[in-house]
């Protein structure tokens, strides 16, 4: 579906904080041949127009999957618009956005290469379109499950990434997905425990749109506490039998602030 050259990373001194891999990512494929696709897949994805329709065809063969719309330019509706060479531009996106929203799509997506990501946030700031309003899905195909943060240079951590294109030996994409990419997390019970976490978010609220250089490095500097302590938290829970699907709150929190 999107075909885009692998740029190399870009290791940051705090990449080795950034979130590990989560449990319950969900794995979904998606192919211009629908019967490259597996039987069990987990999710589903497909255009709803252009040379290969394949949309409607997932649904149906599909029933239990997870299903996602892919718009291949900005005249379609969908769930996702496809923005790489051939298709739509970063432009398109702001306007399309704001119909999808019109229409009742809860969380508008895009789906572009890794090192478009950046300049496609500028637009959508520039449009005041915030971050938390919408889902990006970037394509790094490294051939290994992960999710793109800063570590591979980007302003952003993405909802999900297609990483391969040859997933199972076939003309098969596959992406992996964030754990609340379909709003399905269960919501926690309201907890704090320690108090230290409370203040971090608090902090991190209060600062997040001020573009100092000081905010920046306290940003830095909350955003490692709280990674460090959302992977505490994960070894705990390994211990002792706690699954990471029965989120307590505070652990909630910490992941929201640092996606």
């Amino acid at each position: 579906m999107l075909h885009f050259r692998a740029r190399p990373c870009v290791f940051l001194y705090f990449s080795r904080f950034w979130p590990i891999i989560d449990a319950m990512a969900t794995t979904m494929y998606d192919s211009v041949d629908v019967s490259q696709i597996p039987a069990n897949a987990q999710a589903v994805a497909g255009y709803v127009g252009g040379r290969w329709p394949t949309f409607a065809s997932l649904l149906v063969k599909f029933p239990k999957a997870q299903h996602v719309s892919i718009a291949v330019n900005s005249s379609e509706d969908a769930d996702f618009l496809d923005i790489e060479n051939g298709d739509a531009v970063i432009d398109d996106a702001p306007a399309w956005f704001h119909r999808q929203i019109k229409r009742g799509v809860k969380l508008p997506g895009f789906y572009t290469s890794l090192s478009k990501i950046d300049t496609l946030l500028s637009v959508l700031e520039e449009h005041e379109i915030q971050r938390t309003a919408y889902r990006l899905i970037s394509a790094h195909y490294t051939g290994k499950p992960h999710i793109c943060s800063p570590s591979e240079g980007i302003r952003t951590v993405v909802d999900g990434c297609q990483y391969w294109n040859k997933a199972l030996g076939k003309n098969l994409d596959v992406s992996l997905l964030d754990n609340d990419f379909f709003g399905e997390v269960p919501k926690p019970v309201n907890t704090w425990q320690p108090g230290d976490e409370k203040n971090w978010c608090i902090e991190w609220d209060r600062i997040i749109a001020r573009k100092t250089l000081a905010a920046h490095l306290r940003r830095l500097y909350l955003r490692g506490r709280m990674l460090l302590r959302r992977k505490a938290i994960t070894n705990v829970a390994k211990k002792t039998g706690w699954k990471i699907e029965n989120r307590l709150y505070r652990y909630e929190q910490l992941r929201k602030r640092t996606k």
